[in-house]
């Protein structure tokens, strides 16, 4: 582990969970470039919260590389770090939203309602959300740092 990550750790062990969000932006600023697995499995579960977050969750969609398997890992993921109601939340994006989002005669409506739902959600439990990134990127970022050169 060298020493850009191994500051970062040091700081994302001492921080809470809505001053780590820095940190979490770093470490994606420099995921983003990578398709190995870990790193990429990180850019994935941040934009993933922060498209529930910030951009409405039909945007997640967008990514064009996404992949069942892609998809799949994401789940364990949140399901372990960010709990049921997360991915619960999730299921829902994959059974319901995505079908919606790329239907060549979408529902809006449908849409809209979906998307209010996980917006509130998102909102009402951005603490957990961002503990449980942070949980991960403590637990999986020296495979990371690995994997980016860090």
């Amino acid at each position: 582990m060298n020493s850009i990550w191994s500051e970062m750790k040091t700081d994302l062990l001492n921080k809470e969970y809505l001053d780590a969000e820095d940190i979490f932006l770093k470490v994606l600023s420099e995921t983003y470039r990578y398709s190995t697995p870990n790193a990429k499995l990180f850019t994935d579960l941040y934009n993933w919260y922060s498209c529930g977050i910030e951009d409405g969750m039909y945007q997640f969609f967008e990514f064009e590389y996404r992949t069942v398997e892609s998809l799949s890992d994401l789940g364990v993921v949140i399901k372990r770090y960010l709990g049921e109601s997360a991915y619960d939340i999730f299921q829902k994006c994959i059974t319901e939203l995505m079908p919606l989002v790329y239907d060549d005669t979408a529902d809006s409506d449908a849409i809209d309602e979906i998307s209010k739902t996980m917006d509130t959600y998102f909102k009402e439990n951005e603490r957990d959300l961002l503990s449980g990134i942070k949980r991960y990127l403590i637990e999986e970022g020296d495979k990371i740092a690995q994997e980016i050169g860090w």
